[in-house]
């Protein structure tokens, strides 16, 4: 692609940019951080490994995976540092990218991402950061990316993307502006996600109690213990997509965490299956067993097909209480347990699952359970979506301060803060 084809684009999303600004490559305002962890030669050497799921456009660095240099999987090998601009190449429609702000212990990133050091005699490493950002920025990596289930962009195709520069005290200027008007906001946000994590504990302590009988109108006297494999059944029936293509695809991605949801419908042709799937039908549970502590289980809500990580499940109880049963801490733990010894990919085997104990109600209780936790989870989920809309729209307003501030369509220079 030619630099003036690279600069039209750029000029689309950045749009006229004030006297004294410029265009210019992102490979000519970065250094490349290419320090690997395979260079490293002390087994028992311990880090912070950070994956595309723990980073996103609006709340950076989320979390971090403490481990060793011998658990560690072939991808954690990007060392990174303080000041460093994070930036996927996989996956880009997760849009994960972050500064990586100051730490104590050592950072690694997967391979998966660009590492992008500024160059302080070209441009402010905090102003590289919010121009990185800048979702039109991101939209336009997205947009030139390469796949369908598992777009991606050559690092070398990303870096000769175009970027606004200032001279450097409109960067400075950009900067206290951002980080005075986006602080009060990201506050706002942690207090929202504060409350929802709130919410959540209050959901996954009602599903616990009903489940063990401790609410009114249950008698948990009479109920009994059995294995899991004895009221339930894992139905493998792995089918290629060929044909299937307008059907229902569910992966654990699209379930959410403990909430027992469905987070969005998509085909399978829309995924981008090319290989193996299971066949599933409506009212089956749909459980992944990659990572269990993550509880996601779903009933499905039309036939379809799921991934290879995943097991639909058919059970001779009703169904909607073994999914509260799956979601309560109880069955969480016991399935975290005989999962967490394979350190590098905790995952549960169909005989683990199997043996996995569940404490069994008559079927009249079943049925009251359902209907009391049907209730009380709603209005919970309500609450929790209310505050969502509220962190959306603050993200959005952020998102539209930072594009306009790095674009030059706000004087920042000229802004009392």
């Amino acid at each position: 692609m030619s630099s003036d084809t690279l600069i039209s684009k750029a000029k689309k999303w950045i749009g006229p940019v004030p006297n004294g600004w410029r265009y210019i490559p992102l490979k000519y305002a970065c250094e490349y951080n290419k320090e690997a962890l395979s260079d490293c030669t002390d087994p028992t050497y311990t880090f912070d490994y950070i994956d595309i799921s723990s980073v996103s456009l609006d709340d950076g660095i989320r979390s971090v995976e403490r481990m060793s240099f011998k658990n560690a999987p072939s991808r954690a090998r990007r060392v990174i540092r303080t000041g460093d601009v994070i930036m996927s190449t996989v996956r880009t429609y997760l849009k994960a990218i972050a500064v990586v702000p100051e730490h104590v212990f050592p950072m690694v990133a997967s391979t998966g991402f660009l590492v992008a050091r500024a160059k302080p005699d070209v441009i402010s490493s905090s102003y590289l950061g919010y121009v990185l950002k800048s979702e039109s920025f991101v939209s336009a990596i997205e947009m030139e990316s390469v796949g369908v289930s598992y777009p991606a962009i050559n690092s070398t195709d990303a870096v000769t993307n175009y970027i606004p520069l200032p001279p450097r005290d409109a960067q400075n200027a950009i900067v206290s502006y951002l980080d005075a008007r986006c602080t009060p906001i990201d506050e706002a946000i942690a207090r929202h996600r504060a409350a929802i994590g709130k919410l959540e504990e209050y959901r996954r302590a009602v599903i616990a109690h009903t489940v063990a009988g401790k609410v009114n109108g249950l008698n948990p006297s009479c109920w009994g213990w059995k294995r899991f494999k004895f009221i339930a059944h894992v139905d493998s029936n792995l089918v290629e997509p060929d044909g299937y293509e307008n059907w229902l695809h569910v992966s654990p991605d699209a379930i959410g965490k403990g909430d027992g949801r469905l987070l969005h419908r998509r085909t399978v042709s829309e995924d981008g299956v090319i290989s193996g799937n299971h066949l599933f039908h409506k009212g089956a549970i749909l459980y992944s067993k990659v990572r269990p502590r993550l509880n996601k289980v779903v009933i499905a809500p039309d036939d379809g097909l799921c991934s290879a990580d995943m097991y639909p499940i058919s059970t001779n109880q009703v169904t909607g209480w073994l999914r509260y049963y799956m979601l309560s801490d109880q069955f969480v733990e016991q399935a975290g347990l005989v999962s967490d010894i394979r350190i590098k990919m905790p995952k549960i085997n169909q005989q683990e699952l199997g043996d996995l104990k569940i404490l069994v109600p008559s079927y009249e209780e079943q049925l009251d359970i359902v209907s009391h936790l049907d209730y009380q989870c709603a209005a919970v989920d309500d609450a929790i979506d209310r505050q969502h809309r509220i962190i959306a729209r603050l993200e959005e307003y952020r998102r539209s301060l930072i594009h306009a501030a790095v674009t030059g369509h706000i004087d920042c220079t000229k802004e009392t803060l």
